[in-house]
């Protein structure tokens, strides 16, 4: 009796592990789908909008990296065509990583510019101080320049970048309320602000 008691157990036993097989590593399968194609899509969307500053402000090094980051992006989705889907996440995952890294370098060419901007800028216009929105301008550029400052300490790389476009749009609205026309050399941070890559 015991031994047919045992062999009902361990039928038992293995017609459920093939039952629970069968109900949850679809389940699985699919999870891993949905997560693949969500990473798929974030990092598609963000190679897009890293594309501007780095093409407007970056160096080489950047440049390669961007390279990089997009053929991680081309790479995820080939995996996930393939029906690689684990492989996909963890490529994606990368691309995040070095998309991180990037950020932390545009940051700082950034903050340095924007900081440069800022200086020149006051002194371009001293003279013109006293004409109307030049001083608020200037101290509204100079108000985002400090927080973009406080944003890169805390590792928010694109907020730093969010904040330094803001304070020079301020600064360089500074130019038109004096009525000076604005030097040349700011085409760039024209384009940038309005998420454009200048052709240099």
């Amino acid at each position: 009796m015991k031994t047919g008691t045992g062999s009902a157990s361990i039928y038992i036993g293995f017609f459920l592990s093939i039952f629970i097989g069968a109900v949850f590593h679809p389940m699985l399968y699919a999870s891993d789908l949905s997560d693949a194609t969500m990473l798929r899509d974030k990092c598609e969307t963000n190679l897009k909008v890293l594309e501007v500053p780095v093409r407007n402000f970056g160096d080489s090094a950047d440049i390669d990296s961007f390279q990089k980051a997009g053929n991680l992006v081309k790479l995820g989705k080939m995996k996930l065509l393939q029906t690689k889907y684990l492989e996909a996440i963890k490529i994606y995952k990368e691309y995040l990583l070095l998309e991180k890294d990037i950020y932390m370098s545009l940051a700082k060419k950034y903050l340095a510019r924007t900081q440069k901007m800022s200086d020149d800028i006051a002194v371009d216009l001293v003279d013109h101080i006293d004409k109307t929105n030049v001083e608020k301008y200037i101290r509204l550029a100079n108000q985002n320049l400090k927080d973009a400052g406080r944003e890169i300490s805390a590792e928010r790389y694109q907020n730093c970048i969010k904040l330094c476009r803001v304070s020079k749009k301020y600064s360089l609205s500074a130019y038109a309320a004096a009525g000076v026309k604005e030097p040349s050399q700011y085409k760039v941070d024209f384009a940038d602000n309005e998420n454009r890559i200048l052709n240099k």
